[in-house]
C-alpha cells in the first residue's frame, strides 16, 4: 500500500485499502509548515522505512519531525492507543 500517493494538499489522510482479511487502515499526518511535495516525500520515506524494518508486520507507526504514518490491519480509527 502506498498512502504517499494519496495524501492531499492539507497533509492529512485517513482511509482503508483492501477487503475483508486483506483490509488495512491507514492515517497520515504532515506538519502544516511543509510543502505538499515534502509531505508526500516524508510519507513515502516512512512507508519505505517501515517496509524495510518490519516487512511482515500487520501494523506500524512511524513518526518524524515533518510527518507520521500509522497503519494496521485492525480498525483503530476513533480509538485511543494506550500501548504506544
Amino acid at each position: 500500500m502506498r498512502f504517499s500517493y494519496e495524501v492531499p494538499a492539507n497533509g492529512y489522510a485517513l482511509g482503508t485499502k483492501g477487503h475483508d482479511a486483506d483490509k488495512v487502515y491507514g492515517l497520515t499526518i504532515c506538519n502544516v509548515d511543509i510543502e505538499e511535495k515534502d509531505c508526500q516525500s516524508c510519507i513515502a520515506n516512512a512507508t519505505n522505512e517501515i517496509r524495510s524494518l518490519c516487512p511482515n508486520s500487520n501494523g506500524a507507526i512511524k513518526w518524524s519531525h515533518n510527518c507520521s504514518l500509522n497503519y494496521h490491519n485492525v480498525d483503530f480509527f476513533g480509538h485511543i492507543d494506550h500501548e504506544t
